[in-house]
């Protein structure tokens, strides 16, 4: 249902903060020190 779908958004979104993050993820690296491990 479109209606509650957007409602549910709504209630989730109402009062959050949107977190910029830049900068290397360091999962990205450990997977890729990993692969090079193998």
């Amino acid at each position: 249902d479109p209606v509650m779908t957007a409602a549910m958004i709504d209630r989730l979104t109402h009062k959050s903060y949107i977190v910029n993050m830049n900068g290397n993820s360091y999962r990205l690296k450990e997977t890729k020190d990993w692969l090079n491990s193998q």
